[in-house]
């Protein structure tokens, strides 16, 4: 009866979702012909006057041979149109983009729009060539038959503007691109807000429908990473910037740790200045920067220096996995191989981490709750991937993104097997892989699998497997290394089992045989790749645990710089809850300010990680929950994560100061608490529970896109894809 009725609301939750998608989808089409063409309905009647074709061009722009014009005086550089009332819209005619827009021509171009009359006030925007769309302009209302448009660019600048219309009719769009998006949108709404048939169907590992689906996402993820390392490969080019007098910069970092593997060296192949090799302190700032005014180059930035060569203080790791395969590959066809782009193997690395974290969270939730529903696992699992600072792995491509997304990948590899390392008793018995033990205490083996009475058997090749794989995580970002104090909480329950046995007065000796056992699957794998990264940093500065941080040449003399003491309470707090800070016109999130006493480093970002994902305060309960997560395992676990999140905390802002991708050390670490409370509290806490973890992931969801447009961050989007940018920005700008 009860299956008969569970049955019956599946099946009404799945008619009422099927409605509300194909409203949706309808609404999506309306939206867009009325909303989103609004322009198009309002300029109808434009009268398209032909006596605006050749605009009044102030004295600051210059026009070129191809009549597009350059800046020459920017207090002058403006266009003066007339309007007659029939359209508020005005179009920005250009030259055909060219090929490659870094010869001088601004892929993006600032405007502001002034109507010249009393009290009119203005709005500044900007366009791209790139972007047909972004090319219509909306006239702030007011009464005023001429409107000056100021090129707001600097002296020099050229750009593909030819003229500004006005009286001008928007045409027609339709964006399928919009279109899926809102219907995109509308879907996670519909199968994630509680009232789904998704928060009906329980989570079963072991249904082949469900690891289709699985399937599904992991292509999609893994697809998404291949063409995008496909597109890097095919497009690249060297990534070497140089201005006289100032620092070069080489892009190309891990590529030239790889050749230098590839030709068995530990310094890097590239040229150092005769003057360099004789200043007595190379690592004052005011030094360098005298050395380069008097002609000193290349001095790269972010390299690091010693001993008259140059080196890399990132971990070798990446390297020796991507980056030295594909030159060894390329050299069969290419004479000393090609180098890699960062912008290929990044994606690659996060693709791991992404799809490892999901199956991580599922590990964590079933431990929880063996009957939580697929909405919620859905919905924790996109949390985790959020909250440990994914998207900016995502999102910022080059070398200095490798680090993290390598070693979190690793980890979270290292750490998914060694939660299943750990396999019930009952299940063992099951499978009849080996027998339940003796009720005298003897430990039995079998294929790997020792049992050991009072707790679960464990899996020694698979915490061989996980020990490796976290034990690689020195060579790449030593501080997720920590991470290997997590395995003392996994395998608690077998170490105090055989605690006892060992301790008993009659004590079996297979007992000792599998502490030894257990202590080689530990530590053999983790000292094999450990200790070749301890004996490659010994080769390069004589030390085992000297990286090269100290010797990068960077904003600051790194041999004796860190954060000052009157910064950290204010940088810590900066990385917890530094407030969001909104705007009124696209992308409508800014960055927000970190005055601090004293300088220190700090990198632009929107946001403190509790705003970032609401969810990870959830992780501050864990201690307080002893006796609901009793027997999940996962106590000892979360509060050790917990210390050791908090200790990076601090190392990181002692150490490094405030940067965005700094969170992704330690954010993770507190996401495994907030996972477990999350997975606890929707199945505890009724619809209050499921409402919480919904809303607060949509929201998490909606800030992090947001992320992704804000002006200020390190590699812009309006700089690398004006197109995209500007694509986007045209939904909102003539609303």
């Amino acid at each position: 009866m009860h299956s008969t009725s569970s049955t019956l609301r599946r099946h009404q939750a799945w008619h009422r979702t099927l409605w509300l998608m194909l409203v949706g989808v309808v609404a999506a089409m309306l939206v867009e012909c009325v909303v989103f063409n609004m322009p198009f309905w309002r300029s109808l009647a434009a009268s398209t006057d032909s006596d605006t074709a050749v605009t009044t061009t102030g004295a600051g722009l210059a026009r070129g041979s191809d009549g597009a014009v350059s800046v020459t005086n920017p207090t002058s550089a403006y266009f003066v149109v007339h309007q007659d009332g029939s359209s508020p819209y005005l179009h920005v005619d250009t030259v055909p983009p060219r090929s490659q827009p870094w010869d001088g021509t601004y892929g993006t171009v600032h405007l502001r729009v002034e109507p010249l009359g009393q009290g009119c006030g203005s709005s500044s925007v900007s366009v791209s060539p790139q972007a047909p769309r972004s090319l219509w302009l909306t006239v702030p209302h007011c009464d005023a038959s001429s409107v000056r448009v100021w090129v707001e660019e600097p002296a020099g600048s050229a750009t593909l503007l030819t003229n500004i219309r006005a009286n001008v009719q928007v045409p027609f769009s339709w964006d399928w691109v919009r279109v899926l998006v809102m219907i995109l949108a509308w879907l996670l709404l519909v199968i994630w807000l509680p009232g789904s048939p998704l928060w009906l169907i329980p989570l079963n590992t072991r249904s082949v429908r469900q690891r289709w689906c699985f399937a599904v996402v992991v292509t999609l993820v893994g697809g998404y990473a291949l063409v995008r390392a496909g597109v890097s490969i095919a497009t690249a080019s060297r990534l070497v910037f140089h201005e006289p007098g100032r620092y070069t910069f080489d892009l190309d970092q891990y590529g030239h740790v790889a050749d230098a593997l590839f030709h068995g060296r530990v310094w890097l192949d590239l040229p150092v200045p005769d003057q360099l090799l004789q200043v007595s302190n190379p690592y004052d700032v005011q030094t360098r920067l005298d050395l380069m005014k008097d002609g000193a180059s290349p001095i790269y930035w972010d390299y690091a220096f010693r001993d008259g060569h140059w080196y890399s203080y990132f971990g070798v790791v990446p390297a020796i996995l991507l980056f030295l395969p594909y030159q060894a590959i390329t050299s069969l066809w290419v004479p000393g191989g090609l180098m890699l782009p960062s912008a290929a193997a990044e994606p690659i690395f996060m693709a791991l981490a992404t799809i490892f974290g999901v199956l991580l969270s599922i590990r964590i939730v079933q431990r929880v709750s063996h009957h939580i529903s697929v909405a919620a696992v859905s919905l924790l699992a996109t949390a985790f991937v959020l909250g440990s600072d994914m998207l900016y792995l995502w999102y910022r491509v080059n070398f200095y993104s490798i680090p993290f997304a390598a070693a979190m990948a690793l980890t979270l590899i290292g750490l998914w097997v060694w939660m299943g390392a750990a396999i019930p008793a009952t299940t063992i018995a099951h499978t009849g892989v080996i027998g339940h033990a003796a009720s005298s205490g003897t430990c039995k083996s079998r294929f790997g699998l020792w049992q050991v009475p009072g707790a679960d058997a464990v899996s020694l090749p698979r915490v061989a497997i996980g020990s490796a794989c976290i034990g690689a995580t020195m060579g790449c970002r030593p501080t997720f290394a920590t991470a290997a104090i997590l395995g003392f909480a996994i395998f608690w329950p077998q170490l105090r089992a055989l605690w006892r046995i060992r301790t008993h007065a009659h004590h079996d000796v297979h007992g000792g045989r599998l502490v030894v056992r257990l202590l080689i699957a530990v530590c053999v794998p983790a000292l094999v790749v450990v200790a070749p990264v301890l004996a490659y940093n010994h080769a390069r500065f004589g030390s085992w645990l000297d990286f090269g941080n100290a010797y990068q040449f960077t904003v600051a003399d790194m041999t004796s710089f860190h954060t000052p003491w009157v910064n950290m309470p204010l940088t810590m707090l900066y990385y917890l809850g530094l407030p969001l800070r909104f705007e009124s016109t696209f992308p409508f999130l800014a960055l927000s300010p970190t005055p601090l006493p004293l300088w220190s480093f700090t990198e632009p970002s929107i946001g403190g990680i509790v705003w970032l994902m609401p969810l990870m305060v959830l992780a501050l309960a864990v201690p307080f929950m002893r006796r609901q997560l009793r027997g999940s395992g996962l106590l000892g676990l979360c509060n050790t994560a917990l210390v050791l999140g908090a200790l990076l905390l601090v190392f990181d802002s002692y150490v490094g100061g405030f940067s965005w991708r700094y969170m992704a050390d330690f954010c993770w670490l507190f996401m495994l608490g907030a996972v477990t409370v999350g997975a606890w509290w929707v199945t505890r806490r009724g619809a209050f529970g499921r409402w919480v973890v919904a809303v607060s992931v949509l929201a998490a969801l909606v800030l992090a896109v947001m992320s992704c447009f804000a002006l200020g961050r390190d590699d812009m989007l309006i700089v690398n894809d004006p197109a995209t940018f500007h694509a986007v920005q045209s939904w909102f700008t003539l609303l």
